[in-house]
């Protein structure tokens, strides 16, 4: 975290941490997200953190968040992934789910 957004408590590191957060950027730019058309894909293994810290489900939540702004999105738990998916799909132990993206590509056809 040092590496990426600087010392834990510089005000700079806050500011940027912030403005490029998923909760943030959805709050602040939902309006040309809808216009634009964006489709969102959020992928979560069923063993990555993100999908269940503590009882609390990051990305589930952040699916919710998405709709609340009435943004599209398509939401899946990928049993047996952990964090890395790539690298599931790299060793073709996960297909990758190419309809996600002919749908969203299909309008600039």
């Amino acid at each position: 975290m040092t590496n990426t957004f600087g010392p834990r408590h510089a005000p700079a590191s806050a500011a940027y941490f912030n403005s490029v957060r998923p909760h943030y950027y959805v709050g602040h730019n939902a309006r040309a997200i809808k216009a634009e058309g964006v489709r969102v894909r959020l992928l979560a293994g069923d063993g990555d953190r993100l999908y269940d810290k503590d009882g609390k489900k990051i990305t589930e939540i952040f699916s919710k968040l998405l709709t609340r702004y009435g943004i599209r999105d398509t939401y899946t738990v990928l049993p047996g992934v952990d964090h890395t998916i790539t690298e599931a799909i790299a060793a073709r132990t996960l297909a990758y789910p190419s309809n996600f993206r002919e749908q969203a590509l299909a309008q600039f056809k």
